[in-house]
């Protein structure tokens, strides 16, 4: 979530709803937004479908009798994504990739082309998602280099806060 506030910081419009269109196939995303809901701080809302089929990484011999389902529920998240200012997508994924073909050709409500691939986002580490199905060496290497540094700074907060413990018991 802290995401989709870094990028209403860069291309916010002024009067424009906040709202998160969140589609994924895989079912442990969806239900992660039920904290944001009832969070009175956060200032997103969510668009979902919720008949979504979810159909688990476009292995259709999963799908087991549910195959228009699934085709149907993936042209509505398709439809969804298409009404989005930004695009965020896996770009590892084929059906991200498609769908920012269509918006940078100009389907959509995406007239600027503003797409972003998590799995390239080189420059905002603390958001990069490195493919789990293919290797990419920069991606890694910057992720390890920002996992490192972030590890790095909790062990120094929690010294420090050890410290101010210690410095209150003896003072």
């Amino acid at each position: 979530m802290d995401l989709m506030q870094w990028l209403w910081n860069r291309h916010g419009i002024p009067g424009r709803r906040r709202a998160i269109i969140l589609t994924s196939e895989d079912e442990l995303i969806m239900p992660q937004r039920f904290p944001y809901i009832k969070n009175t701080s956060f200032n997103f809302s969510f668009i979902v479908n919720e008949q979504d089929r979810q159909p688990s990484g476009g292995r259709p011999e999963r799908y087991q009798g549910h195959g228009d389902e699934v085709m149907i529920s993936s042209l509505v998240a398709m439809k969804l994504q298409l009404k989005a200012d930004v695009l965020v997508g896996n770009c590892c994924s084929n059906f991200h990739k498609v769908l920012f073909d269509f918006a940078i050709e100009g389907c959509g409500a995406n007239r600027n082309g503003s797409t972003y691939c998590v799995n390239e986002m080189y420059d905002q580490p603390q958001f990069l998602i490195c493919c789990a199905w293919y290797k990419d060496p920069q991606c890694d290497q910057v992720r390890a280099r920002f996992d490192k540094a972030r590890r790095g700074y909790v062990k120094l907060e929690r010294r420090k806060v050890r410290l101010e413990k210690l410095n209150k018991t003896l003072f």
